[in-house]
């Protein structure tokens, strides 16, 4: 059975973080059939990558269309290049092709996850549990819908059993340390997500989450060694420099912090997150224009957000003294 990366690593499901007095955490999110929104371990796949792989696997279909593999990858394919519709038909067909069998709806699972409809996430993540017992990730996935849900028992559960059929998978270790984050039980938290570190050690996602652990902790070096290690592993992800500017902003470091959100921004061009502490850090040093130009990037995504209007209007009045 081929369970490529996108079952294990795709699915993210954000339970959103609570924002610190001074600044918005990174979006670091317990995920999936893993975990987080985990950055896929090979998604350094390129686009052009993806569609040679996307002609293999239709040419195959061509030549059998009973070939379920060739559906569930190419499935796959699509859900990585974003043509979700495509990919729903893809598992769904292999489906029909094989009810009795577990990995397509695991696939499916996760995709309808990733686009929002969890009730029938959850149902094809029961039935491929019903196929197949011991399908861990099935477990794993289930556990984050429970916890997107808020039935954190039920979660810890289904993360437990995924741990009892492979103590060897880093990411339900990473899931279970996210929830217990959210709950606020940092010794657990810690515990899980230096398991997951321990069994892959550039498990970038979870040095990020390990990080918002100590930034809520206050301890600020310990949060800036992580941040720092999962810029090294990934430093294409824009979330640990806005963990490390966070970090950076706390101990008055401005001018760290500047570089690390507008690295961020870089990036990434719609992180709200970065525009907004680079914001608050602009205006600590009265740089008021430059506070405004990033709350005015924030109300063009986002119209009705609350603290861009406040700063925006506090800026205005502090512009015209």
């Amino acid at each position: 059975m081929v369970r490529r990366i996108f079952l294990a690593a795709c699915a993210a499901l954000l339970f959103g973080c609570a924002s610190t007095v001074h600044a918005q955490k990174s979006n670091v999110a317990p995920q999936g059939n893993t975990a987080t929104r985990q950055r896929s371990s090979d998604s350094g796949n390129s686009e052009l990558d993806l569609l040679s792989e996307l002609i293999i696997y239709t040419n195959r279909i061509e030549r059998n269309n009973n070939d379920i593999d060739s559906y569930n990858q190419r499935g796959i394919i699509y859900a990585e290049l974003k043509r979700h519709a495509e990919a729903y038909n893809d598992f769904t067909t292999a489906i029909e092709l094989a009810p009795d069998r577990a990995e397509a709806y695991g696939y499916r699972g996760v995709l309808n996850s990733l686009i929002g409809n969890r009730d029938e996430a959850m149902v094809d993540y029961d039935r491929a549990i019903k196929n197949d017992a011991t399908y861990y990730e099935a477990y794993s996935g289930r556990g984050t819908l429970h916890a997107d849900f808020g039935e954190y028992d039920e979660a810890v559960a289904d993360y437990m059993k995924a741990i009892s059929l492979n103590p060897s998978f880093p990411n339900v270790y990473y899931n279970l340390g996210s929830l217990y984050h959210k709950l606020g039980e940092y010794t657990e938290a810690l515990g899980y997500l230096d398991k997951a570190i321990s069994l892959k050690s550039d498990y970038a996602d979870a040095y990020i989450q390990r990080g918002e652990v100590y930034y809520d902790l206050k301890k600020y070096g310990d949060a800036f060694v992580n941040y720092h290690r999962a810029i090294q592993i990934d430093p294409a992800n824009p979330e640990p420099y806005v963990g490390r500017a966070n970090v950076n902003h706390m101990m008055e470091k401005y001018s760290d912090a500047l570089l690390d959100y507008s690295k961020a921004i870089e990036l990434n061009a719609s992180h709200i997150n970065a525009h907004r502490n680079r914001a608050v850090v602009y205006y600590r040093l009265g740089r008021y224009e430059e506070a405004l130009a990033d709350f005015n990037v924030i109300l063009a995504i986002d119209p009705n957000d609350a603290n861009a209007l406040s700063g925006k209007q506090t800026l205005y009045q502090k512009l015209r003294n």
